[in-house]
């Protein structure tokens, strides 16, 4: 009688949830860096939007409210 040698499925179970974890926590710590950012530059009156700074647009906050 012979036998075969194989990896049980629950090592890679495991190995594939911590790879999950690892990536749903950068998420986590990218999206509150996100919103930091976003909290930081509206309460400082130089946000317009994320991304659009006054070199692309003419009119200031104040003129599009």
């Amino acid at each position: 009688m012979s036998s075969i040698a194989h990896r049980p499925t629950h090592a890679t179970a495991v190995g594939s949830l911590r790879v999950g974890s690892a990536l749903m926590a950068l998420a986590f710590l990218g999206f509150i860096g996100y919103a930091v950012v976003f909290f930081i530059l509206n309460f400082t009156n130089s946000f317009l939007e994320l991304g659009i700074s006054s070199s692309e647009v003419d009119v200031s906050r104040d003129e599009i409210d």
